[in-house]
Formats: C-alpha cells, sequence, structure tokens
C-alpha cells in the first residue's frame, strides 16, 4: 500500500508528505512468543482428539501448514512417496 500511496505522491496526484500508510502500525508483527509442543505434549494431545482431529492436528504438527492452507487440502494435494513438484502438493 505503501508503495502505492507513493506513486501518487510522486506524479502529484496527493500530497507531498502525506502517505497515510506510514502512520499505520502492522497487525502482522506478534507480540507473543510462538511455543512449540514437545513430543510427549503432541502424543498426549493426539490420543485425546477423534481419528478425524487427529489426523488434521498431526498434519499441522508434522507441515507447519497454516490453517487455511490445511483445511483447503484435497487428496490429490498429497503425494505419497513423491517429492512435491508444486508448492500445493504435501509430500508424505
Amino acid at each position: 500500500m505503501s508503495v502505492l500511496f507513493n506513486h501518487a505522491i510522486r506524479h502529484e496526484w496527493l500530497e507531498q508528505g502525506r502517505n497515510p500508510i506510514l502512520t499505520c502500525t502492522s497487525e502482522c508483527q506478534t507480540t507473543t512468543n510462538t511455543r512449540v509442543l514437545e513430543p510427549e505434549e503432541l502424543t498426549a494431545l493426539l490420543s485425546q482428539l477423534d481419528r478425524s482431529f487427529r489426523v488434521m492436528v498431526f498434519l499441522d504438527a508434522a507441515t507447519g501448514l497454516r490453517r487455511s492452507e490445511l483445511f483447503a487440502l484435497k487428496w490429490g494435494d498429497v503425494e505419497f512417496g513423491k517429492p512435491a513438484n508444486h508448492s500445493s502438493a504435501l509430500d508424505l
């Protein structure tokens, strides 16, 4: 967004020094520490879940996929025993 506003300022569509993005703070910056489960904790968690949720949590723990990527997975994205040829394939 900043590039877009700088472009508008350069072409004098906006007043010089009026880039509103410079006053914004990034919501992407995390203020909490990420905690990684120990193997024993993951095992205990998986043992408490139903099979369908167990697979989903295991895949997430093993691959580090984002929630949206995990929910969007289809069987065609999984290539058992083959190296991933594209970014959407999951190499198992």
